[in-house]
């Protein structure tokens, strides 16, 4: 198994300490399936000061200490290591009460959520797999360490994590996990709304996306209700998994895009705690619907001032997915006013409030409206966007 550098500095120095020391969990799971993997974790026998001992001439962060967890910085990057722990009961649904340390990599392991994510790593030592997770990576399976009723309760973030893992590794989710799925699915209203927004998202941006979101749809309506008012629940999901995987907010318009509305759409992502950047987007992007399809340049121009250039392209996207709109000539449209440094928006006018105020002896709103006026024209190509040209059009003087 390949290991970067400074995650094999720091297991060499517990190694050389005497302690026992692995990497664990998503980076050894992605480094069986041939996957980049991004953060590396290490489980240790030593405990948190002995660690802190270890690394005494690094910087050590307490991220976590009552669990048992110490960051450290080795070759710039962060690295939480943690002791060996078996949990206690969890009466908030999210964290243990207690912890107690082991000095079992089994015992460790055995409290993790998924068979793929319990799987430890060591150079020399070879793979600890007690519960066939290298085996139900092979299968493309996500499957619960014990019982998956109890690893619910534990924790109910972990339903959404399950959809999660099958929908982005393209897994299917083995029968016994898949039905506690279903059955625990209530408990996720104990989750804090920012832990369900981030897996959402996660989830939605998958290869599998389609399957997770048709097969699930009771969980999705249990954390998303506004989704329930959608009459073709299979086509919504259908246009999810159309659209760029890469593009988070395109994934979410089309997941609302069907409710038809975007006071509900605003409102359940609100609810979900998303920023304001992401809910007016999807929002609007909701919203455009409702409007014409732009078919002149004119048209696209005002499209433009209702989008901005960032959001257009994704407006595109969401009409040729739902109404399979031909919208290659407003792309190329779009494409030559930006080439062309086309006027659409009163930045790209000749003239500004100031100058509208001097030449014509107004102010206030009377500014902003012969402004509005201005760029109308020069949009529909009435006036020349020159300085000359648009004040004797303001004016009333022939061209």
């Amino acid at each position: 198994m390949f290991l970067p550098d400074n995650v094999m500095e720091l297991l060499s120095k517990l190694h050389a300490a005497g302690y026992e020391a692995y990497a664990v969990g998503g980076a050894v799971r992605d480094s069986i399936m041939g996957r980049s993997a991004d953060d590396y974790d290490i489980a240790t026998s030593a405990l948190p000061a002995q660690t802190e001992a270890v690394f005494a001439g690094y910087r050590v962060i307490e991220t976590g200490i009552q669990h048992g967890t110490v960051t450290v910085i080795a070759g710039g990057a962060p690295v939480e290591i943690t002791t060996f722990r078996v949990d206690g009961s969890y009466s908030d649904n999210r964290h243990p009460d207690e912890v107690t340390f082991t000095t079992s990599i089994e015992a460790d392991l055995s409290r993790r959520d998924f068979t793929v994510n319990a799987i430890a790593y060591a150079p020399g030592r070879g793979y600890i797999d007690p519960f066939g997770g290298r085996t139900d990576i092979d299968s493309r399976r996500i499957r619960c360490v014990g019982a998956p009723d109890r690893r619910f309760d534990e924790d109910a973030l972990r339903i959404l994590r399950a959809l999660r893992f099958a929908s982005v590794l393209d897994f299917s989710i083995a029968s016994a996990t898949a039905a506690a799925i279903h059955a625990k699915r209530e408990n996720l209203s104990h989750v804090a709304a920012e832990r369900l927004q981030k897996e959402l998202v996660k989830l939605l941006k998958g290869s599998n996306v389609f399957e997770i979101l048709t097969t699930y749809n009771d969980v999705i309506f249990g954390i998303i209700p506004a989704l329930t008012s959608i009459s073709d629940w299979t086509e919504t999901c259908r246009s999810v998994q159309k659209t760029d995987p890469s593009d988070g907010y395109l994934r979410l318009a089309m997941l609302f895009y069907d409710t038809k509305s975007a006071a509900v759409t605003k409102a359940a992502l609100r609810a979900m705690k998303f920023s304001n950047r992401i809910t007016d987007t999807v929002s609007l992007l909701v919203a455009c619907q409702h409007y014409p399809f732009p078919k002149t340049k004119a048209a696209v121009k005002r499209f433009l001032q209702i989008t901005g250039e960032e959001n257009f392209p994704r407006y595109l996207q969401c009409v040729h997915i739902k109404k399979g709109s031909d919208i290659m000539p407003a792309i190329a449209m779009c494409a030559q006013i930006k080439q062309n440094g086309e006027c659409w928006r009163h930045a790209d006018l000749a003239v500004n409030g100031a100058d509208v105020g001097n030449e014509l002896h107004v102010n206030g709103q009377q500014i902003g409206k012969l402004l509005n006026d201005a760029l109308n024209a020069v949009i529909d190509e009435r006036c020349k966007n020159t300085y000359g040209d648009i004040i004797s059009y303001l004016k009333g003087e022939e061209a």
